[in-house]
């Protein structure tokens, strides 16, 4: 909190507070030492908010458990988090955005402020406005020209005398109010991710060329903090997944059968994914191993495939994926021109299945089962839902091999 006010102080003092005795060169300088206090400050803080997280992660290393489901998993890539997700988690990091905007405002003087969002979805999202109380604003519109310029490579843009104002603000009737100069500033987060910073007066001529070295410095620190931050909240996501990891690890680690192990799996898939049937099956363990494989748990749709039926490998999807020792994701299984069995080529009908999503159970890198989720909607299940099911099928894996011949068979 007092590093807070001492940027409040600086900021204050740097936009209002004048030494005439420094000349124009030496308050130019003034100002820019002003500014570089602030960077510091502001550098200062998100360290530390990166050193916290960084000792979160190193205690979740010296964990020997997760240490091992690591090593059956691929090494985890930590994404930046988007802007607008960040923002709406993170009151800290949209009272920092909303902070610039009021330096700037306090440093231009201007009549109207407007901040908007521009996520990765393409959505305009105004964030912060700021006008005078006798003006009327139509809010709801937006400023498409003016973020089209912005939009092909320029970060400020200074208006000294914009003539008509209704093209680039149309936020109001020129009968009531008529901006006569403009100021806009983008800060691009992201290839995908903007902030808009938006300003006008009434008075032409009111924001000077000479002040855009320092805006374009307030500019580059936004930027700056913002992806910082990002990548944090990232790393944060990232340690958050590890920890759902760690307890659904110790969940299976816990049990001290096969069934119950499936029986925990099952609940945890349960209530990770919607899904019309859910199917985990493990290949025969007596001398035709390889051929065959039984469901052990069936949960879902009625069809006669129920925990206890057996199924050859080279006939339907889910003997693909064990045989073929890969994950299987179709969005929808009538599409084609041929009829598709899901366990074996004597089946005549899906049930009103639609969705396919299968990946195999691997112990010592060979599939000796597989988990299945079907859903009667087309296109249910993603990339993504695929990447973490395999996850859960290699945390899921490491468990139940402690009770599968496949592990004594291999040493």
């Amino acid at each position: 909190m007092r590093k807070y006010i001492l940027l409040y102080l600086l900021a204050i003092i740097g936009i209002f507070v004048e030494f005439s005795f420094l000349g124009i060169v030496g308050g130019i300088i003034f100002k820019i030492l002003i500014f570089g206090g602030i960077s510091y400050f502001l550098y200062d803080i998100w360290r530390h908010s990166n050193e916290e997280q960084g000792t979160e992660s190193r205690q979740k290393e010296s964990n020997p458990i997760t240490t091992e489901v690591a090593a059956e998993s691929d090494a985890v890539v930590i994404d930046k988090s988007t802007l607008q997700a960040v923002l709406a988690r993170d009151g800290t990091a949209l009272e920092f955005v909303l902070n610039e905007f009021a330096v700037i405002w306090g440093f231009i003087i201007p009549n109207n402020g407007y901040l908007f969002l521009r996520g990765a979805d393409g959505f305009l999202k105004r964030l912060h406005h700021k006008h005078q109380s006798y003006i009327q604003t139509k809010l709801d519109q937006r400023p498409d020209m003016l973020l089209n310029l912005l939009d092909r490579g320029q970060t400020i843009l200074l208006e000294k005398d914009i003539q008509p104002a209704s093209n680039l603000l149309p936020f109001y009737d020129e009968d009531e109010y008529k901006p006569r100069s403009l100021l806009a500033i983008k800060a691009e987060i992201t290839k995908l991710e903007a902030l808009y910073f938006l300003f006008d007066s009434k008075t032409p001529n009111a924001f000077n060329s000479e002040d855009i070295p320092i805006l374009e410095t307030i500019n580059s620190s936004i930027v700056s903090v913002l992806s910082r931050l990002m990548e944090v909240d990232g790393l944060a996501s990232a340690l958050s997944r590890e920890q759902h990891f760690l307890e659904i690890a110790n969940s299976l680690n816990s049990v001290e059968d096969l069934d119950s192990c499936i029986h925990v799996m099952s609940t945890i898939l349960v209530n990770q994914f919607e899904a019309s049937k859910l199917t985990i099956a493990f290949k025969n363990d007596d001398g035709n191993k390889g051929a065959t494989a039984v469901i052990k748990k069936a949960i879902g749709i009625d069809d006669p495939f129920k925990s206890g039926y057996e199924f050859p490998l080279d006939d339907g999807l889910n003997g693909w994926v064990i045989s073929k020792n890969k994950p299987y994701l179709l969005d929808n299984i009538d599409k084609g021109e041929y009829f598709i069995p899901r366990f074996t080529k004597e089946e005549k009908t899906n049930y009103g299945i639609k969705s396919f999503l299968s990946v195999p159970v691997r112990v010592n890198d060979e599939a000796t089962g597989l988990i299945t989720l079907e859903d009667t909607i087309v296109n249910k299940y993603s990339e993504k839902d695929k990447k973490q099911l395999q996850d859960l099928s290699r945390i899921f894996a490491y468990a139940v091999k402690r009770f599968l011949k496949t592990n004594r068979d291999g040493g």
